[in-house]
C-alpha cells in the first residue's frame, strides 16, 4: 500500500532534514502544539524526517520559541483546520481556498527570528488539514511530506492527485478546499543552498515540556482494520 511505498522509498533517504509542526490553531502570536512520537510528530518521523519535537514532548505541548530557532528546521508544517470563528488561525479544509490558508499562514513568518530560519529562507512553509489526519486518506499527507523532505525519490508521486482520485472514488463528493499546501512567494531552487545549520542551543535544564492531557491517536499503531480513535476531537490538539 502507500505507506509501506513511503517507507520503502525514505529508507533509501541519505540525509533526515529537521522538521517542524506547530498546530496553527492560535495564531502567530502564541506558540501552539508541537508533536513528540504521534500524530504529525511520528509521521514526519517516519517520512524521512528528524521531528525536532520528538525529545521535547511525549505526545503533544508547545516548544518555546528559543528551542525552534536553536534547532533552525529546514522545513516548517502548520496543521490546519476548519476553525472559521478564530480569526488569526490556519484555516484548511472543505470550502477553504489556499488563497485564505496563506494569507493565515504569513503572519507566522514574521515571528522574531524566523527571518533566519532555514526553512523560511528556501520557502519550505507548509500547511497540512489536521482533520485529515484520523482519516483512510492521511496516506496523502504521509506522501506530501516525505515528496517535500525527499523530492529526488518521489518523482513519480503526486499527493494532490492521489487525494482528489481517493474522493472521487470512495467519497460522496469531490474534493473541495485546501488540503496541501505551500507557502508560495519564495523561490524553492533556494533549497538547492546548503542548509543552514542548527545553531547551538543554550536553554536553561528545566526547558523541556510536560506533553498535555486529552485525545489523541497515533500513525504508528493505526491500520484500515483497527477501529476508529474513540475520540475525533476537532480542535483538541
Amino acid at each position: 500500500g502507500a505507506h509501506a511505498d513511503v517507507a520503502a522509498r525514505v529508507a533509501k533517504a541519505e540525509s533526515k532534514p529537521r522538521v517542524y509542526v506547530e498546530l496553527g490553531r492560535k495564531g502567530a502570536d502564541e506558540v501552539d502544539n508541537s508533536y513528540g512520537n504521534t500524530m504529525w510528530g511520528a509521521l514526519s518521523d517516519s517520512a524521512g524526517g528528524e521531528n525536532i519535537a520528538r525529545e521535547q514532548v511525549a505526545k503533544w505541548g508547545p516548544l518555546s520559541p528559543e528551542y525552534v530557532l536553536a534547532q533552525n528546521p529546514e522545513f516548517v508544517f502548520f496543521a490546519g483546520s476548519g476553525w472559521l470563528s478564530r480569526d488569526k488561525a490556519v484555516i484548511m479544509g472543505p470550502g477553504i481556498g489556499a488563497e485564505k490558508v496563506h494569507a493565515r499562514m504569513e503572519p507566522y513568518l514574521g515571528r522574531p527570528g524566523w527571518d533566519n530560519l532555514s526553512a523560511v529562507s528556501t520557502g519550505e512553509v507548509h500547511a497540512l488539514y489536521h482533520g485529515g489526519a484520523r482519516t483512510l486518506y492521511d496516506f496523502a499527507f504521509f506522501q506530501y511530506i516525505a515528496k517535500t523532505l525527499h523530492p529526488e525519490l518521489f518523482e513519480d508521486v503526486d499527493p494532490q492527485a492521489n487525494l482528489t482520485a481517493f474522493f472521487e472514488d470512495y467519497m460522496p463528493s469531490s474534493i473541495d478546499g485546501s488540503y496541501l499546501t505551500q507557502l508560495p512567494g519564495r523561490q524553492r531552487a533556494g533549497r538547492l543552498r546548503p542548509p543552514l545549520p542548527p545553531i547551538a542551543p543554550s536553554l536553561p535544564d528545566g526547558s523541556r515540556h510536560l506533553s498535555g492531557q486529552g485525545c489523541y491517536w497515533s500513525f504508528a499503531h493505526w491500520s484500515i482494520s483497527s477501529p476508529a480513535p474513540p475520540c475525533w476531537a476537532w480542535g483538541m490538539w
